[in-house]
């Protein structure tokens, strides 16, 4: 019961119709674009009084050239509603057109219910207990929705029908559609304390701090889990053999520390161990990091992620290029159907990714569909996190390094066949799933931290870490996990990490900075002036700043200090950051005879692993 024209790109469509004892039900419901008006209910639009109404209704929102469509639809509906309303029909007696389209969707409401959530409609199935997403768009998006109409309708894609029934179905849920929560993959309830996972094939694990974690429908306790393709089904295994974190995660290549690496290799384990069992907490983090990889092509930085997302999602897991300069629609329609998105070899600037990215790791909104009430622009909440892969960090403003959580990787010595490690975990996936579980049941069962302060941008995610560390120092006490190695406790650990995290998240923020990059090779350079090494010399602030810009110069870097003052002021501001890797040293010379005034400094490289950089202040 649709129209369009060529010139007047509006849709009009009369849906619910009913024509009892002489009389025409129906709600009017028109379309600009993406713009989906507000449903009209009209009693008897075969009454010319309510028919002109409807028209009016119509015309005031978009304009006197869609008068005649809404009057040829309105017209066609009427007619088709009065041989709908004649004895014995059904789709055989029936016309393959928009009459056959309510036929369908009768049928449906037998098989199951409509449900709405965020501004899009699915319906559940009350057999397979699955939820299918009815309002998408794209043919490529109907996959499951065409599977269900198939096999339980008997409605094939090609039949007349079809097309009918997937625009009536645009609005329909939204409409008629019972409004609840829906999840992705997993979802934390702080207020029972409890976790449930999706099992696929309709089936939830809920998980609880005090009993074994039970098998229940989905739909259970008024929250549903989406099923679009997008998470693998998996089964729970109680009797799992533990191997993430040996089989796993210690074989990440991971850097060692170093000066231009804070991190310790255990804080970097721990750190993406407590990256992946957030995805399982997510809706309680508003505010979520952004997981940045960084290393040389061959460092195995994407396969690990992918491997973490294998477990977490099954094969379907997405992997995306680097989105080009014009790809944003694409990349946004990426994002609101993806648990964990990885980004891949993103080295090089897009104007508009760190706006988007850093607008949702905030717990930002995407605007890209309109909703049917009111003619109001939709905003859609997205449940993603992120991963970005690359050689060399090129994101490094202020507000998007803060919310990072950067993961440095070196590169591999001895390789292994990447497609033989992603077809283990592949036949492993229930296990390494259910050891995830188990990992997240003790976790619950340490108290949730709630007032103790961090400094870590992404509060939400410090608390988590830390309690997970509290988690495994439980387990370790149990004799199920090891002690750590680098630490006394797994708290002790986190902290550390977090620590280096904020020092990174500097350090990556003034990577182009003039004296950073310079300071790095003079240190390493002997004095010009004789065999005098660099490292640990006392050098006049004037001479400093010439040394530094002739080592600039010879290297073809930026210097913008202009004097000996602003090398000060620059090592005054900078000075955190420039002590994570150099021992810092100064004093105002005297007026003699071999020193003219001013300041004198002693610079000295720091040992990374003298124990000196783990508690800076900020």
């Amino acid at each position: 019961m649709a129209s369009e024209s060529k010139n007047v790109q509006v849709k009009i469509e009369v849906i619910d119709t009913s024509f009892r004892g002489g009389k025409f039900k129906g709600t009017v419901i028109a379309k600009k674009g993406n713009l989906i008006s507000q449903g009209i209910e009209y009693d008897d639009l075969s009454d010319e009084r309510q028919f002109d109404e409807a028209v009016a209704e119509i015309v005031s929102v978009f304009g006197e050239e869609s008068e005649e469509i809404v009057r040829l639809v309105i017209t066609t509906a009427l007619a088709k509603e009065r041989e709908r309303s004649k004895p014995n029909y059904g789709p055989a007696t029936l016309p393959k057109e928009a009459g056959n389209a309510d036929y369908y969707i009768d049928l449906m409401k037998e098989r199951g219910r409509f449900i709405t959530a965020e501004s899009a409609g699915f319906f559940l199935d009350s057999e397979t207990r699955k939820m299918i997403w009815v309002t998408a768009t794209k043919k490529e998006q109907r996959g499951e929705l065409n599977g269900f109409l198939k096999q339980r309708l008997d409605l094939d894609a090609r039949g007349g029908a079809y097309n009918y029934l997937i625009t009536r179905l645009e609005v329909y849920p939204m409409i008629h559609g019972t409004k609840v929560e829906i999840a992705r993959h997993s979802n934390y309830n702080s207020e029972e304390n409890s976790l449930i996972f999706d099992l696929g094939d309709g089936q939830l694990l809920h998980v609880a701090a005090d009993r074994p974690p039970e098998t229940i429908d989905n739909g259970s306790g008024d929250l549903y889990f989406r099923s679009d393709g997008t998470i693998s089904p998996w089964n729970w295994k109680p009797d799992f053999k533990p191997s993430l974190w040996q089989k796993v995660i210690e074989k990440f290549s991971f850097e060692e520390r170093s000066r231009e690496t804070p991190f310790a290799k255990e804080e970097q384990q721990f750190g993406i161990l407590a990256w992946m069992l957030s995805v399982c907490f997510r809706s309680v983090m508003r505010s979520r990091p952004l997981a940045q990889a960084l290393g040389e092509s061959g460092s195995g930085k994407t396969t690990a992620f992918e491997l973490l997302g294998n477990i977490l999602t099954g094969p379907t897991f997405p992997v995306s290029p680097a989105p080009d300069s014009d790809g944003r629609r694409d990349f946004e329609t990426l994002i609101g159907n993806s648990t964990v998105l990885l980004v891949d070899n993103l080295d090089t600037h897009i104007k508009w990714f760190q706006d988007l990215v850093a607008s949702i790791t905030t717990g930002g909104t995407l605007s890209q569909r309109i909703m049917y009430e009111n003619m109001k622009l939709g905003r859609y909440g997205v449940d993603v996190m992120f991963v970005i892969t690359s050689m060399n960090s090129k994101h490094n403003r202020v507000d998007f390094a803060n919310r990072s959580l950067y993961f440095l990787f070196a590169p591999i010595k001895e390789r292994i066949d990447g497609d033989v490690l992603m077809s283990q975990i592949r036949n492993h996936r229930d296990e390494l799933m259910s050891e995830v579980v188990d990992l997240c049941q003790d976790v619950l069962k340490i108290p949730r931290i709630v007032s103790r302060l961090v400094s870590f941008r992404v509060a939400s995610f410090a608390l988590f870490a830390i309690r997970l560390a509290k988690a495994l120092d439980a387990r370790t006490a149990n004799s199920k996990f090891h002690a750590p190695k680098t630490a006394k406790s797994w708290e002790q650990l986190c902290e550390h990490w977090l620590d280096h995290q904020m020092v990174y998240q500097r350090l990556d923020t003034i990577q182009n900075d003039p004296v950073m990059s310079t300071l790095e090779i003079w240190i390493d350079e002997n004095s010009s002036h004789g065999n005098i090494p660099n490292n640990g010399r006392e050098i006049r602030a004037e001479m400093l700043c010439e040394e530094l810009a002739t080592v600039a110069r010879l290297h073809g870097l930026d210097w913008s200090i202009k004097n000996a003052r602003a090398l000060g002021h620059h090592i005054k501001n900078n000075r955190t950051m420039l002590e994570h890797l150099y021992k810092i040293e100064s004093r105002r010379a005297g007026k003699t005879t071999r020193e003219s005034g001013g300041t004198v400094y002693r610079i000295t490289a720091l040992d990374p692993d003298s124990g000196d950089q783990s508690g800076f202040e900020f």
